[in-house]
């Protein structure tokens, strides 16, 4: 089994987030490979908000068992939602298929929070035609 690292390219169909640390696009202030904590990041205080962001093209061949999604985040302030703050992974395919994880809760300090699909949303086997649409958001 491999296990393959797709960071984000660019934005997606979604950027409802604030930026901080970054004066270009959301997806530039979070496509680390090392993430940089409060140096550049983004934000919001709405629920339901997304930030959607485009992955790089998969380059790996053979069979797709599953997806993951791993974000690195932290509530700004903990006072709104106390003691922990709610979030949700998301997925959406290049055909508007979306995907949803159950609700992750995060504290006030940086963790990592991850989901896996072992289907794609909407049914099915993955394909790299699906990867090469995806677009992950929190």
């Amino acid at each position: 089994h491999a296990v393959w690292m797709i960071l984000t390219l660019e934005s997606g169909s979604s950027s409802q987030w604030t930026r901080s640390g970054c004066t270009q696009s959301n997806y530039k202030c979070v496509n680390e490979a090392t993430p940089n904590g409060d140096t550049s990041y983004v934000y919001t205080s709405v629920a339901g908000n997304k930030d959607l962001y485009a992955l790089g093209d998969n380059s790996a061949t053979g069979t797709i068992n599953a997806v993951t999604v791993t974000v690195v985040g932290r509530a700004l302030s903990a006072s709104s939602c106390e003691p922990n703050c709610n979030i949700a992974l998301k997925l959406r395919l290049g055909g508007g298929v979306t995907g949803e994880s159950p609700v992750k809760s995060v504290g006030t300090t940086y963790e990592s929070v991850s989901h896996t699909w072992t289907t794609k949303p909407g049914g099915g086997a993955w394909t790299d035609a699906d990867l090469d649409s995806l677009q992950g958001s929190l």
